[in-house]
């Protein structure tokens, strides 16, 4: 040992001193990390024993799918009564863009004559063509939308002639207007046709309720309603009513499941 030492003394204590600084430097990085690094890997063991453990059981699955199923109904039954449904006649499901023009020139002039008709029995006043001009687009979606705003609007002013009101003063059908700039209309799209009306308070008040039953099939959703008195009569009301025609864009999924839900009711009812 002594030769070794006498030999090797300077290699061993270069060892020595750096094994002394080696462990002097584990202490200092362990006072100054140690606590830390060792809290988080005790958090680390707690989730991965917790991630073991079983956290979720048959019945919250069960418990999941009915509530996602309400949601669905939920879902379905309000788009049933928020969205406008068109009658056959102002469909253009499967129309080319020529068809779809002469459907909307067709159904423009029969809803003039018969609201003409209907109006000229009672004596009761509307505006010159009924505000309406013919829409120069080729445009099936556009057709469409305005074919969907004439019927709200026949069935809007059948039911003013038969509750009495005086006189239609002015009728605007406007499109939504994101559909317009064909910036993307969103999950709701809104088509409006606002109507100007005089008459006595009673038969403002008569035609407005009609219009929320279902006695023309559908409730005619109101979306803003404005009323003063008529100038130099105080016995009437001038109305301006708006009404909507809603579309629902839901996801291409969201819209799926609904319907399949839909069918697998129908079968079972």
């Amino acid at each position: 040992m002594n030769d070794f030492w006498q030999e090797n003394k300077r290699l061993v204590t270069f060892a020595g001193g750096g094994l002394l600084l080696f462990l002097i430097g584990i202490l200092i990085v362990d006072g100054l990390y140690g606590t830390e690094t060792r809290t988080k890997e005790r958090s680390v063991a707690r989730s991965a024993s917790e991630l073991r453990q079983v956290r979720y059981q048959g019945a919250d699955r069960d418990q999941a799918e009915a509530e996602n199923g309400a949601l669905l109904d939920a879902l379905e039954a309000l788009s049933e009564r928020a969205v406008f449904q068109p009658r056959p006649e102002f469909s253009l499901e499967g129309g080319s863009a020529q068809n779809a023009s002469q459907r909307y020139v067709l159904e423009l002039e029969r809803v003039r004559l018969m609201l003409g008709t209907l109006a000229g029995r009672k004596r009761i006043s509307l505006p010159q063509g009924l505000d309406l001009e013919m829409v120069a687009t080729n445009s099936v979606d556009t057709l469409e939308r305005h074919l969907a705003a004439l019927d709200l609007l026949e069935r809007a002013l059948t039911l003013a002639i038969e509750y009495d009101v005086k006189q239609i003063r002015r009728i605007r059908v406007q499109l939504d207007s994101a559909f317009i700039s064909r910036r993307g209309t969103g999950p709701i799209e809104e088509t409006t046709v606002e109507i100007e009306a005089i008459s006595t308070p009673a038969s403002i008040t008569d035609w407005l309720q009609a219009t929320q039953t279902l006695a023309q099939g559908q409730v005619l959703p109101i979306r803003k309603v404005e009323a003063r008195l008529a100038a130099a009569k105080f016995d009437e009301l001038r109305a301006s009513v708006t009404f909507s025609a809603v579309r629902l864009h839901l996801s291409d999924e969201l819209a799926e499941r609904v319907g399949e839900r839909s069918t697998a009711q129908g079968r079972l009812d």
